[in-house]
């Protein structure tokens, strides 16, 4: 599929990336109390929680995406999820209906729509809307990245000491948690300023736009990184998963800049995480 087909389809599945993501907004209550009830909220695991609003976006989106394309499988965080083999299918949709389903819940405005597009193996496409702020990053493969129609751009900054990196610390992998405190010990002597933000996708999202200079996303699931790996990769930045292969039910990726996409590999401060991961 070229990049004008891409593109093509693209604007055919935007409005419904802008129609869940605004159920959300709509659904969302900074302040007062009575949250969880309103928002019918379940515990699917530890610290691993859903809520009506997950599924009714989900419910949205996947709807839309059968219509348009009845021939590409969706694998989507809730209740349309089709595996192969433990990983995700060579073509399919990759959804995450609310990446940042805590902070939704608590009220914090960090929370997004992450949709990705795979064909015969390769991340094609990526949307990220964040519908607080407006933000919708998108970008196909050979067509860039942008944020609307402002062009993304990975950061520029070569010095460690003035970088800003995001790290999503895993609760699925509490094995290699030593491995993620040496990561996170080697930034921070080096003077990175390091986020925590909850979402994933959206890390991944201003990774792209320059706002970070890097992202390490350590035992996720493909939908909180597929979108963002297009993204990064579009505005001329580098990504590599730690797994032997990409989109597996534990996904772990980083991606950035070309300068700290090759200072991190550089410090081969990864490779125990990624033996420890391996072997889970």
């Amino acid at each position: 599929m070229d990049a004008r087909k891409l593109l093509l389809l693209k604007d055919q599945v935007m409005p419904f990336v802008r129609k869940g993501g605004d159920h959300a907004a709509v659904n969302f209550s900074p302040i007062g109390g009575g949250r969880e009830s309103a928002l019918a909220v379940e515990e699917k695991g530890i610290s691993d929680f859903v809520t009506r609003v997950d599924r009714e976006i989900e419910e949205i989106v996947v709807s839309a995406l059968e219509r348009i394309t009845p021939d590409i499988p969706v694998v989507a965080e809730e209740e349309h999820c089709y595996w192969g083999e433990g990983s995700v299918p060579p073509t399919c949709w990759i959804l995450d209906p609310l990446d940042g389903t805590r902070n939704f819940i608590r009220g914090y405005r960090r929370f997004a729509l992450s949709l990705g597009l795979r064909v015969e193996g390769e991340m094609v496409m990526g949307l990220i809307y964040q519908p607080m702020t407006g933000d919708l990053f998108w970008g196909v493969k050979g067509g860039g990245a942008w944020n609307h129609e402002k062009p993304l751009k990975v950061s520029e900054v070569k010095e460690p000491s003035r970088w800003t990196v995001s790290i999503g610390m895993p609760f699925k992998a509490v094995e290699c948690l030593d491995g993620f405190i040496t990561i996170y010990r080697h930034l921070f002597s080096h003077g990175v300023a390091i986020r925590h933000t909850g979402s994933a996708a959206l890390d991944m999202a201003y990774t792209a736009a320059g706002v970070f200079d890097g992202a390490v996303e350590l035992a996720m699931a493909p939908w909180d990184v597929a979108a963002g790996v297009l993204l990064i990769e579009e505005a001329g930045g580098s990504t590599r998963f730690l797994e032997d292969s990409p989109f597996l039910l534990s996904s772990s990726s980083v991606g950035g800049s070309a300068v700290f996409f090759e200072w991190l590999s550089e410090s081969k401060v990864m490779n125990p995480v990624a033996d420890c991961l391996k072997g889970i």
